[in-house]
């Protein structure tokens, strides 16, 4: 799918921009999500979040030579109060240091196979998970009624899923849900028994799921 977007960017002229805010700096395995796809380089990808570590805001875009050549001679009319802030630059570059020198994308690989069995095993059991995807540490699962559909659409709300947030916290267990998919997008340094730990959370937490719907079904 990648390649062909890339593809038909070449094609037509049209530059692509990879959103690399979530997925870059090693949650899906690699440094970069589009990384995951061989022969793909975007013309333009923008980063932020895990460049800090989230323990500064700091963001920025990376383009390719051709680019960035138009802009060393046209410099945009634009300015921002707190760009280039040397405490979260330095900052980014202690966690970019740390990343690099540690391969935590290649920890976040290695950690892909017992997070994608444990939600696999999640759909397999409980009616109220649909499906679940995972590629690195980058993982999901949406949430089902008893007939198998989605619960709700996007931005929509269901008592079911507040019933199910809240087991979640009573448990200790932190994620986020939004409409019908949970996030499951652990720290990047988990161990692999800390999330058998989560999983068997989770599976308890679905089976109260499970349980809340047959009642409100009934």
């Amino acid at each position: 799918y990648m390649q062909g977007v890339r593809a038909l960017c070449d094609e037509y002229g049209i530059l692509m921009i990879a959103d690399e805010v979530m997925c870059g700096f090693g949650r899906t395995g690699e440094l970069f999500g589009f990384q995951n796809f061989p022969g793909v380089i975007p013309d333009m990808f923008t980063f932020a979040k895990g460049v800090s570590g989230a323990f500064q805001p700091l963001s920025g875009v990376g383009m390719t030579d051709k680019i960035f050549d138009f802009y060393r001679t046209n410099a945009p009319a634009y300015g921002s109060t707190y760009s280039g802030h040397p405490i979260p630059v330095a900052c980014g570059y202690a966690v970019v240091k740390y990343i690099l020198e540690n391969d935590i994308p290649g920890h976040a690989k290695k950690m892909e196979a017992t997070l994608a069995e444990g939600l696999a095993r999640l759909v397999a059991t409980h009616k109220s998970a649909k499906q679940a995807r995972v590629i690195g540490l980058a993982g999901g699962v949406d949430i089902a009624g008893l007939d198998g559909s989605s619960l709700m659409q996007m931005h929509q709300t269901h008592p079911a899923v507040g019933y199910f947030k809240n087991r979640l916290k009573e448990e200790g267990l932190i994620t986020l849900v939004r409409g019908h998919h949970m996030h499951c997008t652990p720290p990047l340094i988990i161990s692999e028994s800390e999330i058998t730990t989560g999983i068997d959370i989770l599976d308890k937490c679905f089976g109260d799921l499970d349980a809340f719907l047959e009642k409100d079904s009934s």
